[in-house]
């Protein structure tokens, strides 16, 4: 109860219109067979703009088509079949952005896991456009600029191993070629030193017959070689 509360002090579209007829409408109430309500509330602002999806069956819905009011992301901020209520926690943990797809007589719609017997509420973003959308191709930018520098090569991690699988006689020895991409070090460590060794410079020596993984580490990234021993 202190969590439906607190939500419903924290949105003014659940109770600022109550007594005024701009402040409901309805998106569909005619789903009887699947026994679902799903309607708005609104306040005077757009962004306030409420997505209610009331279910009273006992039935679990994937990708259930959803007409909604504006183009847009459309974020789930309550679900009363969470965990945390002890419900199955069926929901939805990304949020929707809203495609050009009629639904419910209107041009934009979302597609939603509907819980068992729940209550969903969805809140409204406007899409991006002008210099929010700039401001958001830069920031991807640069954290792109930042992971290359991080790896040294645009594209590729530092650390790349040429082989995947080896195999190695007991008491022979072998090489596993790396390459940093970057002039960090590259470190090597045996999963089963009973079976395998691997020496500083990627050396592995077989020990007896089983398998063992090679773990090679630079610069933040681990590949893995496993390693055969005949």
């Amino acid at each position: 109860m202190a969590a439906l509360y607190a939500f419903y002090k924290a949105n003014p579209a659940l109770y600022q219109l109550d007594e005024k007829p701009e402040g409901f409408e309805w998106i569909n109430g005619m789903e009887w067979e699947k026994n679902l309500l799903i309607f708005l509330r609104r306040t005077r602002k757009k962004e306030d703009t409420l997505l209610v999806v009331c279910n009273f069956s006992n039935v679990e819905y994937d990708d259930f088509r959803i007409g909604v009011p504006y183009p847009g992301k459309y974020k789930e901020m309550f679900n009363s079949d969470a965990e945390a209520y002890g419900g199955t926690g069926v929901g939805n943990p990304r949020v929707k952005m809203s495609k050009k797809t009629e639904c419910d007589e209107r041009k934009n719609s979302i597609t939603v896991k509907l819980a068992p017997l729940s209550v969903q509420v969805f809140s409204y973003t406007k899409p991006e456009t002008g210099a929010a959308s700039n401001k958001s191709a830069k920031a991807k930018t640069a954290a792109k600029a930042a992971a290359e520098k991080k790896t040294g090569k645009k594209g590729k991690p530092a650390g790349k191993t040429e082989e995947a699988v080896k195999a190695v006689k007991a008491k022979k020895t072998t090489a596993i070629k790396a390459v940093a991409t970057s002039k960090a070090k590259i470190t090597y460590r045996s999963s089963n030193t009973k079976v395998a060794t691997v020496s500083s410079k990627g050396v592995v020596k077989g020990v007896k017959k089983g398998k063992a993984v090679i773990y090679i580490s630079s610069n933040g990234i681990t590949k893995k070689v496993t390693v055969t021993v005949k």
